[in-house]
């Protein structure tokens, strides 16, 4: 759900930068977005969807990037405050991310290899259409 209203979808085509990760941010945004993300004022950490909706959206988060269970993460935060999860949250979230962001900036700076690449797709995509238009072609005088 959104870092800024968990009664919303995470979506990329909200305007508001903050309310979701992308794959395209470095671990200091994510870091940002996680440290700014809505929460409320109760002490500990604990997942009520009805009570604590904003909580419960970053403890889902966390259960589904790091592999524990939700209570495993309540019961492991429930005496902490926010800071020290979200903190906690911020490690889970940028080291999955990470490899991602990595070979997504890895590619990016390889101009020759995405020319490359974009030059073979379309090349390909150029002789899908021509045997297409072929068969089509074949298929319109076959009928006369």
């Amino acid at each position: 759900m959104s870092l800024t209203d968990a009664n919303k979808k995470m979506s990329k085509s909200e305007p508001n930068e903050s309310s979701k990760i992308s794959l395209f941010d470095p671990p200091d945004v994510i870091a940002r977005k996680l440290k700014r993300a809505k929460t409320d004022s109760i002490s500990g950490v604990s997942f009520d969807i009805e009570k604590r909706p904003e909580v419960s959206n970053l403890v889902g988060i966390f259960s589904e990037l790091s592999g524990k269970s939700v209570p495993e993460i309540c019961l492991e935060f429930e005496k902490s405050d926010l800071l020290q999860f979200k903190t906690a949250l911020i490690e889970v979230v940028v080291t999955y991310f990470k490899p991602i962001y990595q070979s997504i900036k890895k590619y990016q700076e390889d101009e020759a290899y995405l020319n490359d690449v974009l030059l073979k797709g379309s090349q390909r995509a150029n002789d899908t259409a021509r045997q297409n238009m072929q068969t089509i072609y074949n298929l319109m005088y076959s009928l006369k």
